[in-house]
């Protein structure tokens, strides 16, 4: 299974997918995946959700084309010039356990890398739900932390150095 760059061609399944895992309900999360697609026609979502850059990837299952995993790369303004966020990580259920979140951890690692970026950061829930993820995210080499801004009770903070 390829990773290849969200396109509008497959934005509607991407979406489904991501509705499916994480079921976002700001109006500006939804937008995400097509503002990474035309920044100028969405400056708005990046504004409201304190986004700089964004870019999202997919995989799609080899006969149907439905999109099956995404990943997303984001940097904020406030943040350091040598750090990322991961965004929208998720694997359809019926294609988990079979290496695919691994594999977009590390394709994610080599993009941030090709960035110059040197500490990628991401955040889950703290639920049951999320249990795999978590576990997944300490294999692969993150941290868990505290973040320095109030966030939510049910939030997880994990950040990975990847410097050369």
């Amino acid at each position: 299974m390829q990773i290849t760059p969200l396109t509008h061609a497959t934005l509607e399944s991407a979406n489904t997918l991501i509705k499916k895992v994480f079921h976002p309900t700001d109006k500006y999360e939804k937008l995400n995946l097509i503002a990474s697609l035309d920044k100028d026609k969405y400056m708005e979502v990046y504004q409201k959700c304190f986004i700089k850059k964004m870019s999202y990837w997919v995989v799609q299952e080899s006969e149907s084309f439905k999109v099956i995993a995404t990943i997303g790369l984001y940097t904020e303004p406030d943040t350091h010039d040598n750090e990322c966020w991961i965004g929208w990580f998720c694997v359809d259920k019926d294609f988990r356990g079979k290496g695919l979140g691994v594999k977009l951890l590390d394709f994610i690692q080599t993009q941030a890398k090709e960035s110059k970026k040197e500490i990628i950061c991401l955040y889950t829930e703290n639920t049951q739900q999320y249990t795999l993820a978590r576990e997944l995210y300490l294999s692969k080499g993150f941290e868990q932390y505290i973040p320095t801004v109030e966030s939510s009770k049910n939030s997880c903070y994990f950040r990975k150095n990847i410097k050369l």
